[in-house]
C-alpha cells in the first residue's frame, strides 16, 4: 500500500473515531449529569479544549516525534478499560460544569487528545514520505470527511441499532485498528526519512493580525454553533440528533471550504449572510412554538455564517511550513468560542443573549477584515 494512501486512511480513521466519540461520550454523561442543554455545551467545550492541547503537543514536538509517540497512541488501550471500570459519578454540591469537566478529563482526555493529534502528526510524517513534496491539505480534507462520516454514522447506525455498551466495544475495537495503522504509517515514513530532504525550518514571516483573524474566524463559528445548539436543545430536549445536527453542519462547512473545489461561490455566501443573520435574530426573538421552519432558519444561518467564516479562514491559510501554527490557532479559537457560550455566557446572562451578540461580532470582524468597506463585507 502506498504511503500516501496509508496516511489518508490513518487520518480518516482518526477523525472518524474522534467524532463518533463526541456523541458517544455525551450519551454516557447525560443520564448521570441530567438532560440540560448545558451538559452538551460543556461536553463540547471539553472536546474543543482537548483538541487544542493535542495541537499544542504537535506544535511543540512535531519535528521531534519519534517512535515513542506510538507508546502514547497505544496507552488508551490500557487506560480505557480502567476508566470504564471506575465509571462516572453524579455531580456534588459544587459547580456542575466543572464537575463534568473534571470527570471528562479523567476518563477520556488521553484517547481524545491522542486522536486530536492525528492530522498534524500525519502531515509531519507526510513530509518524510515519497509524496512529501506535495501539498498536505488533502490530508486535512480526509480528516474532515472522516469527521463528517463519523457523526453521520453515529446518528444513522450506532445510536438506533446498538446499546451503549455495544457502542463502546465497537469504538474500542476501532481504536485498536487505529493503533495498528499508526504503527504502519510511522514505520513506512521512518524508512523513507533518510531518502528525503531534511525538514525546512519554520518561517517566521507571520503577522500578528493574521493570527488574530485565524482566532476570530474559528472562534465565532464555534460559538455560534453552540448558541444554535442551545436553542435547539432548549426547545426539543437533549436527544442525540438535536445535539449533533449543529455540530454536523459546523463540520460540513469545514469540509466544503477546505476542499480544493469551491462548492458555493464566495460572493453568493457573502451576499446571503446578512439576510441569514437578520432572519436568525427575528426567529430568536419573535418566533414561538418551536416550529420546523424556525429550526430551519437557525440551521441555515449557522451554515451560511460558518461557510463565510471558514471560507475566510481558508483564504488566509499559510504556507505548509506554518501549518502547525495555523491548526493551533484554529483549535484555540474554537475552544475560546465554545467556552464563551458554555462557561461565560451563563454567568453573564439569564437568557440566550449570546446568540445576537455573536452575530454582531461576526459582522464587525468582517467589516474590519474588509478594512471598513461595508459593501465589500457583503461580497467576495
Amino acid at each position: 500500500m502506498r504511503i500516501s494512501l496509508q496516511l489518508h486512511l490513518f487520518v480518516f480513521l482518526g477523525a472518524f473515531l474522534l467524532f463518533t466519540m463526541e456523541p458517544l461520550v455525551a450519551r454516557m454523561v447525560l443520564p448521570v449529569h441530567g438532560g440540560s442543554f448545558h451538559v452538551w455545551t460543556t461536553t463540547l467545550t471539553f472536546f474543543q479544549g482537548a483538541l487544542f492541547l493535542g495541537y499544542v503537543y504537535c506544535h511543540l514536538l512535531a519535528r521531534r516525534l519519534g517512535g515513542w509517540h506510538l507508546l502514547l497512541v497505544a496507552a488508551p488501550l490500557i487506560w480505557l478499560p480502567v476508566a470504564n471500570g471506575i465509571g462516572l459519578s453524579a455531580p456534588g454540591e459544587g459547580d456542575p460544569a466543572w464537575a463534568l469537566l473534571s470527570q471528562l478529563t479523567f476518563h477520556i482526555a488521553l484517547p481524545f487528545g491522542v486522536l486530536a493529534t492525528t492530522s498534524v502528526i500525519a502531515q509531519s510524517w507526510f513530509t518524510r514520505s515519497d509524496t512529501g513534496a506535495g501539498s498536505p491539505y488533502p490530508l486535512y480534507a480526509s480528516s474532515n470527511i472522516g469527521s463528517l462520516l463519523g457523526l453521520l454514522g453515529y446518528i444513522i447506525i450506532c445510536e438506533p441499532l446498538f446499546g451503549l455498551k455495544t457502542q463502546r466495544i465497537i469504538w474500542f475495537v476501532g481504536y485498536a485498528g487505529y493503533v495498528v495503522l499508526a504503527w504502519q504509517c510511522w514505520r513506512a515514513t521512518h524508512q523513507k526519512k533518510t531518502e528525503t530532504a531534511p525538514d525546512a525550518p519554520l518561517t517566521t514571516d507571520l503577522k500578528g493580525s493574521t493570527v488574530l483573524y485565524w482566532l476570530l474566524l474559528s472562534a465565532i463559528p464555534s460559538a455560534f454553533m453552540l448558541a444554535v445548539s442551545n436553542v435547539f436543545t432548549l426547545e426539543l430536549g437533549s436527544v442525540p440528533l438535536v445535539w449533533v445536527l449543529p455540530l454536523l453542519i459546523y463540520i460540513l462547512t469545514y469540509v466544503l471550504t477546505f476542499s480544493e473545489h469551491q462548492w458555493i461561490p464566495a460572493r453568493v455566501l457573502h451576499a446571503l449572510w446578512p439576510a441569514a443573520a437578520v432572519l436568525g435574530v427575528c426567529s430568536f426573538y419573535f418566533a414561538t412554538g418551536g416550529s420546523l421552519w424556525v429550526f430551519a432558519v437557525h440551521a441555515l444561518g449557522l451554515f451560511i455564517l460558518a461557510m463565510v467564516g471558514h471560507g475566510e479562514l481558508y483564504r488566509l491559510r499559510p504556507a505548509p511550513g506554518q501549518l502547525t501554527i495555523f491548526y493551533l490557532a484554529i483549535a484555540l479559537g474554537g475552544w475560546l468560542g465554545s467556552m464563551s457560550v458554555s462557561l461565560v455566557a451563563p454567568i453573564l446572562f439569564n437568557s440566550l443573549s449570546e446568540y445576537p451578540l455573536i452575530l454582531g461580532l461576526f459582522a464587525l470582524v468582517l467589516l474590519i477584515l474588509r478594512k471598513g468597506d461595508l459593501p465589500g463585507a457583503f461580497r467576495q
